[in-house]
């Protein structure tokens, strides 16, 4: 547009700027008739992933794409894939040699259907198997310790165990239910693809010296305190559940004077006691991003005891352990090399008692106990639901 001035400018002005202004318009319709089209095919670009051509043929690689087999015989099917594993594996074991195929390449199984009978035969197993588990006090880390707690659910799963029994009012054809049972069973029953970190083995490799100062600190008010290792617990009442205590501890000052001992050797406390937890926070040597999935409240003032939280993995698994022992109480202990232990007496909670071992044993007949029988997991099918 022309301004209100224009025409009180020079004439040879005027003019030139008419001429730029000319010249600038041609240029913008060139632009324009450049936009967004192809220069000879006149084609809208497009992004090249969804680019087609549909003129182009792919040569054939005669090398690589080259099958000295008759066309008949060129696909494979799960036979032929089995038969294939099977020879691999054992063309290994005769050589005494292995290859990394047997690691990727697994045998197929068909799926298959329960029909009435077998369902039958598969209450009655359940049943007996039930009948015939003894309960006993086991030594950890011996054969029959290993024998006698695979089958059953233990502490470290309560939790999980117990939130999964609500999954059983879902529908049997419900996969992602399906995978959950799955997964939790490969890896708890099975134990496939198990993992130990590294933070689970600086607990296993401290638990004795961990004991050891909890029993120095408890000594100093309570002298007649005496603290013992224990193995495997099973409870004639639920023989389908177990369970490995840290420790018996008897205080003669309880009312119920047999209580539990479980231990934590956390990552946390490896630099920095827990009664100096909140100096470490305040002077912001430790993040309080840091203690936001701990199992414990974050301090408000120093030299606050840290108390676990009830909504913890690890205060289902005392509550398990106080269940199947009979126990009272548990002393739940977050121990450091570096300064005295923090301990917390923790107290029954009937009420959660209940409702966890109503789930867990629900989850162990009608989804656990089936799958010992039917084996189905380790062949990457679905477990069998063996509804009540």
């Amino acid at each position: 547009m022309r301004g209100k001035s224009d025409d009180k400018l020079p004439k040879e002005v005027r003019e030139r700027y008419a001429k730029e202004r000319e010249d600038a318009e041609d240029i913008l319709s060139l632009m324009k008739m450049g936009w967004n089209k192809g220069k000879r095919s006149h084609r809208t670009p497009g992004k090249v992933s969804e680019a087609a051509y549909t003129s182009y043929q792919q040569k054939e690689i005669k090398l690589s794409d080259f099958d000295p087999r008759p066309e008949s015989m060129r696909s494979a099917n799960d036979e032929n894939l089995n038969c294939f594993v099977t020879n691999l594996k054992y063309s290994g074991i005769s050589r005494g040699k292995s290859s990394m195929w047997e690691s990727l390449l697994k045998t197929s199984y068909q799926d298959y259907e329960i029909s009435k009978e077998r369902e039958g035969i598969l209450r009655s197993q359940v049943d007996d198997l039930f009948n015939n588990i003894k309960g006993k006090q086991l030594q950890a880390e011996s054969n029959e310790w290993h024998g006698s707690r695979w089958f059953r659910i233990t502490e470290s799963t309560a939790k999980q165990a117990n939130n999964m029994e609500n999954q059983l009012n879902y529908p049997d054809d419900d996969m992602l239910n399906m995978k959950r049972f799955k997964a939790f069973i490969r890896t708890s029953i099975w134990g496939i693809n198990q993992y130990r970190s590294p933070d689970m083995l600086y607990g296993v490799e401290n638990e004795d010296q961990a004991m050891s100062d909890y029993t120095s600190f408890m000594t100093l008010p309570t002298p007649n305190i005496e603290v013992e290792k224990t193995g495997f617990w099973v409870n004639n009442l639920w023989p389908e559940i177990g369970c490995n205590p840290d420790g018996l501890v008897t205080d003669p000052v309880e009312v119920h004077k047999h209580g539990l001992l479980e231990i934590k050797c956390l990552k946390i406390f490896r630099e920095v006691a827990p009664k100096d937890l909140f100096g470490k926070l305040d002077k912001k040597e430790v993040k309080r991003s840091d203690l936001y999935s701990s199992c414990f409240g974050i301090p408000q003032s120093d030299n606050t005891s840290l108390e676990l939280k009830t909504s913890h993995i690890y205060y289902f698994q005392i509550q398990f352990q106080m269940a199947i022992t009979g126990r009272n109480w548990c002393d739940f202990v977050l121990w450091s090399p570096v300064g005295p232990p923090n301990v917390e007496r923790i107290r029954r909670d009937e009420q959660l008692i209940k409702s966890m071992l109503g789930n867990v044993t629900t989850l162990w007949y009608e989804v656990i106990a089936p799958e010992i029988f039917e084996m189905r997991v380790p062949r990457n099918l679905s477990p069998i639901l063996l509804k009540r």
